[in-house]
């Protein structure tokens, strides 16, 4: 399992807490998810947490054939907390 964090401060507890959970096996990475993790895929499911303008196509060409992928798109002021 891999997960891509913008925000340093919550990349730097969630690595805390899925260590001290025991998820040994999630691969966590601080930056911009725009890009996904190329290196991982191709993925069956891609869950993006913070709205986008449009489906970002480095996403698109990291999912797997009959992948699925969950993202809101729209502008970022139609979504109650910013990204």
């Amino acid at each position: 399992m891999w997960t891509i964090e913008i925000v340093q401060p919550l990349a730097e507890a969630a690595a805390l807490r899925l260590k001290r959970l025991g998820y040994s096996t999630v691969q966590l990475r601080t930056g911009d998810g725009y890009l996904g993790w190329p290196e991982a895929g191709p993925f069956d499911g891609i869950i993006v947490t913070c709205a986008a303008g449009q489906i970002p196509p480095p996403l698109l060409e990291q999912l797997a054939p009959g992948g699925r992928m969950v993202i809101p798109v729209g502008s970022r002021s139609r979504f109650s907390r910013s990204c």
